[in-house]
């Protein structure tokens, strides 16, 4: 399944935020967006580490948003 890696990279970026350990970041990526493909996770977590560098604050994340695919 498709997601798009803006909406990943914005729980990514917020669970950094939040000090979690990395593993359980992406235990929660896992969980909200099943059988994400691995380019997409890739991009997200590059998204998010860009975002982080640049100062930006999560915004929150629309439960039918995160579940809906491309």
């Amino acid at each position: 399944m498709h997601y798009r890696p803006t909406t990943v990279s914005s729980l990514i970026v917020r669970g950094l935020i939040n000090q979690l350990d990395i593993k359980d970041v992406e235990d929660q990526v896992h969980t909200q967006f099943p059988e994400i493909d691995g380019h997409t996770l890739w991009e997200s977590y590059n998204i998010a580490l860009l975002a982080l560098t640049l100062g930006a604050k999560p915004e929150p994340i629309r439960q039918a948003a995160a579940h809906s695919p491309i």
